[in-house]
């Protein structure tokens, strides 16, 4: 009926007219009728439409455009010409865009939400699980504090705005979305600093400082893993030091061993993790280890402990140079050590899968070969960091190969799911092929895909120092440690994070 209407052919089914006036009742207090309308009963709802020229309000005959009289009597007296009607909007343009606006606004954050919870989440840990605690402490606060959710809409639209799929003209317009949610959340943030955060006391907060903490706490390591998302942003570094800043005015660390609240000690041990990813580029003469941190309550560690031991490791290569800048020989370090902790870091990860199903074995079988170049990237780094390039090469000449093919076995996977744990094993295995042009475009190549796939582009630097080490060395007789070479330009290097 709406192409006939409109003088269109249907493109579907044949035209079909209904005939509105073949109806008859043969029975009630409607018998006879063609429409259901009792005569005397009639109702008029809306506005009658206004007569016609030379009608008489019970006339039967109006003039048509050539002023010819037009018949009605061919139409039932029960159904009289007053019965058509014109709509009167319920409420004007104004009122409409308020109540409009509203429900707009709802719907796409409600989508952002959406995304951050299905999509984001699983792109910010190593393997995601159902009860991921960051998903629990985002519904939590956000139904209470207004910086919470403007930081996870950020988060979700920074990261929609960047991943493959999404198209070029909605990209740019989530792109500017993030932009206008993040700083909101930034005045949000800010309004709630300026009212006062506790003062430091070595007792454990109380529940209303617990969830000012929280919530501060919570919309900072948000933007600081929504800055982490967007290609050439700095501002990553500025969130990561306003959660150490708190957490160090507050003393939240003198207590965290002792605290009960998940949702607290969650909040911290992210926040330490992310100072452990970024301490692998920290060459300054300044740069201090961070100070140890109580043990990670089992109730939020999710058995990945590569973390730690890459920390552990760089701690110890920065700890060696200072005695060589003072011109004391350091200690002589056992290989043998750092490969077994490698090996319990491989076997403790593991863990991170002990929830998966039959059904999802590919999976399980993905997870495994990260852990695996996670296994060789550790060793190989441990070797860059305390012993000299002669050494290394001849201790290590078949870990390079089982790295990169584990690798390639992910990525060649059914599923991107897991592509954002590569960075690491591909920022090693790319250090390790600086002579071979090869080895070089692949890793390049891979390192590329893993970041479009996955929308992770705080990666990008550390792709960048890649090839600005490759340009410097490839063509170098002796192959140079990467670690002096970073040294050497500090003055043009930027911390990146390995993430």
């Amino acid at each position: 009926m709406k192409c006939a209407s409109r003088g269109l052919e249907c493109p579907g089914f044949k035209t079909v007219y209904l005939k509105w006036n073949q109806g008859i009742a043969s029975r009630g207090r409607l018998a006879g009728k063609s429409v259901p309308i009792a005569k005397g009963t009639r109702k008029q709802v809306g506005k009658q439409r206004p007569l016609c020229q030379d009608e008489s309000p019970g006339g039967e005959t109006c003039a048509d455009k050539d002023g010819q009289a037009s018949d009605t009597s061919s139409l039932s007296r029960d159904a009289p010409a007053s019965t058509v009607y014109e709509l009167t909007p319920a409420l004007s343009l104004q009122e409409a865009k308020h109540v409009v606006d509203p429900f707009l606004s709802t719907s796409i954050f409600n989508r952002l939400v959406d995304h951050f919870c299905t999509k984001a989440v699983s792109r910010l840990t190593w393997i995601d699980r159902p009860r991921h605690p960051l998903r629990t402490i985002v519904r939590r606060l956000l139904q209470t504090s207004a910086c919470v959710q403007f930081s996870v809409g950020s988060l979700a639209a920074a990261h929609m705005s960047m991943v493959l799929d999404t198209p070029h003209d909605q990209s740019k317009a989530l792109f500017k979305t993030y932009v206008s949610l993040r700083d909101k959340s930034m005045q949000a943030l800010s309004s709630k600093l300026r009212s006062g955060l506790p003062t430091p006391s070595h007792v454990a907060p109380s529940a209303s400082t617990n969830f000012t903490l929280t919530e501060v706490l919570a919309s900072m390591l948000v933007l600081c893993y929504t800055e982490a998302l967007v290609p050439g942003s700095k501002a990553w570094r500025l969130h990561l030091r306003g959660c150490r800043a708190v957490i160090d005015l507050q003393s939240l660390e003198h207590w965290f061993a002792a605290s009960t609240d998940p949702i607290i000690r969650f909040l911290l041990k992210e926040v330490s993790d992310l100072e452990m990813f970024t301490g692998i580029s920290m060459f300054h003469q300044d740069f201090a280890p961070l100070p140890t941190s109580p043990l990670q309550p089992e109730s939020t560690d999710t058995g990945w402990a590569f973390t730690k031991l890459i920390h552990a490791i760089t701690a110890l290569e920065r700890e060696r140079h200072c005695l060589r800048e003072s011109n004391v020989p350091p200690p002589n370090v056992d290989m043998s050590v750092w490969s077994n902790r490698a090996e319990e870091a491989r076997i403790s990860s593991l863990a991170c899968t002990d929830w998966l199903n039959e059904s999802q074995r590919s999976l399980r079988e993905s997870f495994e070969a990260v852990a695996r170049a996670h296994y060789f990237a550790a060793i190989i780094y441990s070797y860059q960091a305390f012993q000299t390039c002669h050494e290394k090469r001849a201790a290590l000449p078949g870990l390079l190969q089982p790295l990169l093919a584990d690798v390639r076995f992910v990525m060649a996977g059914p599923t991107d799911e897991l592509f954002h744990d590569l960075f690491f094993p591909l920022f090693i295995a790319g250090i390790e092929s600086a002579s071979d042009p090869l080895m070089r475009a692949e890793i390049d190549g891979l390192f590329l895909e893993s970041l479009s796939r996955t929308g992770v582009w705080c990666n990008y630097t550390a792709l960048q120092f890649l090839r600005s080490f490759w340009s410097a060395t490839s063509t170098l007789q002796e192959p140079m440690n990467w670690m002096d070479f970073a040294r050497q330009n500090l003055s043009v290097m930027e911390p990146f994070i390995v993430f």
